[in-house]
């Protein structure tokens, strides 16, 4: 019988409710376990100051929660599923995905109530290079403004630094009970969500002896739906820097997927979708993956 379990995690208020959530549904499944959690401060949450696809993108969030499961200071460690890059250590894997929140994004502002409000010359908020392509798409000329450090801070400076607007996932704020601040909702097929946006992945060693309970907390539709998203992710290679989104949903036994790239360089962004039975989903993920491709 599973007795205790020790949870990596971040110390950011999300990361911190994102465990304690997990622990909770442990502890349902499993009458009397102990749970103590060891909280990490990594590379990512003390580098704030520049947008993480100039320093190393969102690996800098999982480095030192993954150094503690392969240490075994830890058994598992939690993450926000899009934090997590294509391709994992060798000796580590995502044993559960669990029922996705909201996955949009939304627009949060003092001095709007819509991002159809946004003119040339406005100061818009983000550090995420795949909103500062579809915010630059929407509408040309806005000031993009630097915006790092977890919700509570990113709220803060929206109104320190006298910003018109910013963009966040919906989820976290939800997760948060901060929903009140949301001013709009956009559209997932055309403000298409980071891969995993919404869903909480647990990571573990391979080996792990307590894996099968793990693994009873995954949700299946969710799981599929994140799996076929990462299968993009994994054509590319992509990393913090690839300005990518995909999202799936399941629609009875189908599965369709809206995608979006973009190249900084030229300017270009391209957004597809494609929809097909759910025993395709592999192949339909690579199909809309090589639409998205031509322009990189």
């Amino acid at each position: 019988m599973l007795k205790k379990i020790t949870i990596a995690t971040r110390k950011s208020p999300l990361a911190l409710w994102q465990a304690e959530y997990v622990a909770s549904l442990l502890k349902s499944k499993n009458h009397g376990i102990e749970i103590s959690f060891k909280k990490i401060v990594t590379d990512g949450d003390k580098i704030i100051d520049k947008p993480l696809y100039e320093v190393g993108g969102k690996g800098l969030f999982l480095k030192q929660l993954e150094e503690a499961l392969l240490s075994k200071e830890a058994d598992i460690a939690v993450h926000s599923m899009k934090d997590i890059p294509a391709q994992l250590h060798s000796e580590l894997t995502i044993s559960a995905i669990l029922r996705r929140e909201d996955a949009r994004d939304v627009f949060v502002s003092n001095k709007m109530n819509s991002i159809n409000e946004i003119q040339p010359g406005n100061k818009i908020g983000s550090s995420s290079i795949r909103r500062i392509c579809l915010l630059n798409d929407f509408c040309q000329n806005i000031k993009i403004s630097e915006l790092r450090g977890n919700i509570h801070t990113r709220l803060e400076k929206l109104e320190q630094k006298n910003m018109d607007g910013i963009i966040l996932a919906a989820a976290g704020l939800k997760r948060l009970k901060l929903e009140s601040k949301i001013k709009e909702y956009l559209d997932y097929t055309k403000w298409i969500p980071a891969i995993g946006q919404g869903a909480i992945g647990i990571e573990m060693k391979k080996d792990s002896s307590i894996k099968s309970y793990i693994e009873n907390l995954n949700h299946k539709e969710t799981s599929i739906c994140i799996n076929t998203e990462r299968m993009i992710s994994k054509f590319f290679n992509a990393s913090c820097e690839t300005p990518l989104g995909a999202y799936a949903h399941l629609e009875n036994k189908n599965i369709k997927i809206f995608g979006m790239a973009a190249n900084p360089q030229t300017k270009i962004l391209k957004k597809e979708s494609i929809e097909g039975e759910l025993k395709n989903s592999k192949e339909l993920s690579i199909r809309l993956a090589e639409k998205l491709a031509t322009i990189l």
